[in-house]
């Protein structure tokens, strides 16, 4: 247990510093690793879920002057509808299944990232987006990616396009670990990698603010891009054996 909850600090600090580079990637990165170390996909989701609350909560709070509210309306819009149909499917489908969609999800995506596959902006496009990731964040504890796909077509700045990520990730996230507590998924298991991740958010995400101003933002992307890739497919074999 102990040795779990070691490298469970090691990994929730490498995707903090992922989230706070990039504005993404903390649930692609984290709940991945999670699962493999703990065998238990639903009790990686919704420790990461909570760990993602508390960390989007602090960036949110510290980047708040650069919050864009235009585009979050719509999302929460879609986001009312995809949460709930992502809470039956959480429930319902087997612990195996659930460990390879997530590996599955998370290879999917980096890929629409990494080939930087544009969508049309407007409101459709951002309601479409907040049903996707409200579905994706209470089935898989991953919200990111529609939301970033979105986000890109307003064309904001990095400063604005991390702090409104961060915005729309907590509000989610409110719904989802609120719906988690009162259909009784927390555990105790969750609890202790909620316990070491706290501090571990905090580090990772000081770590990853001073890479912010230093790295540049192709070679950021691409690290995180490749850390995805083998947080995915490690999820995958996992599942698979």
């Amino acid at each position: 247990m102990v040795e779990m909850l070691v490298l469970a600090f090691a990994a929730v600090v490498l995707a903090a510093a992922g989230q706070a580079i990039t504005g993404f990637g903390f649930v692609l990165v984290a709940v991945p690793l999670l699962t493999l170390l703990t065998g238990e996909p639903r009790t990686s989701v919704v420790a990461c879920t909570t760990l993602g609350l508390v960390m989007t909560s602090f960036g949110w709070y510290e980047d708040r002057a650069a919050v864009e509210w235009r585009p979050i309306t719509g999302i929460s819009i879609g986001a009312a509808v995809g949460i709930p149909l992502g809470l039956v499917v959480f429930a319902s489908l087997p612990v195996d299944a659930l460990g390879l969609v997530i590996g599955v999800t998370v290879l999917f995506f980096t890929a629409l990232l990494a080939l930087r596959v544009r969508v049309p902006g407007g409101r459709p496009t951002q309601v479409a987006a907040g049903t996707v990731s409200g579905a994706m964040l209470a089935t898989t504890g991953m919200n990111g990616p529609p939301l970033v796909l979105a986000l890109h077509t307003t064309g904001l700045a990095p400063a604005a396009f991390r702090a409104t990520l961060q915005a729309m990730f907590t509000l989610q996230a409110v719904v989802v670990v609120t719906a988690f507590a009162a259909l009784g998924q927390f555990t105790a298991t969750s609890a202790a990698l909620i316990a070491v991740g706290v501090p571990a958010l905090w580090l990772g995400w000081r770590l990853g603010d001073l890479v912010f101003d230093r790295l540049p933002p192709e070679r950021a992307r691409k690290l995180v891009l490749g850390t995805l890739a083998i947080s995915g497919t490690l999820a995958v074999i996992s599942a698979l054996t």
